[in-house]
C-alpha cells in the first residue's frame, strides 16, 4: 500500500489491491515513486469530492471501474481520456446527466451505473 501523505495531513490518496482511493487532489500518485499507473483497477472518489479535474485519470490504463460520490457537480470531459479499458462507471451524484462527462471513444462502452 502506498499513500499521499504529508507528516501533518491526512493522505490525498491511497492505493490498495489494484483500487486507488482518493480522498482530495492536492497531490496525486507519482508515477515512478509508487507506480501507480500501472495495475490500478478502479477508482474511488471521498465523499466530500466535488469536482474531477481535466486529466486526472487519463495515464491510469488499466482502469475498469470509477466511483463518482453523490457530491460531484461537475466532471471535465477529459478527466478519463484515454482509459481505454473503462467499463463500469457507479454514478452516485444527481448532478451530472449519465455519459456527459465522457470521451466520445468511451460513450458507448461503459456501463453507467446509478445510485448504487
Amino acid at each position: 500500500m502506498s499513500s499521499g501523505q504529508n507528516k501533518n495531513q491526512p493522505a490525498a490518496y491511497r492505493i490498495e489491491d489494484g483500487v486507488l482511493y482518493v480522498r482530495s487532489f492536492k497531490t496525486r500518485p507519482d508515477y515512478f515513486r509508487d507506480n501507480a499507473f500501472s495495475g490500478i483497477r478502479k477508482i474511488v472518489f471521498a465523499d466530500d469530492i466535488t469536482v474531477i479535474p481535466q486529466g486526472y485519470a487519463s495515464l491510469y490504463k488499466d482502469l475498469e471501474e470509477i466511483t463518482i460520490p453523490e457530491n460531484v457537480e461537475y466532471i471535465d470531459q477529459e478527466a478519463f481520456l484515454g482509459c481505454s479499458r473503462l467499463k463500469r462507471i457507479i454514478l452516485k451524484t444527481k448532478h451530472i446527466p449519465d455519459g456527459r462527462f465522457l470521451p466520445d471513444d468511451l460513450k458507448d462502452r461503459a456501463e453507467i451505473v446509478r445510485n448504487v
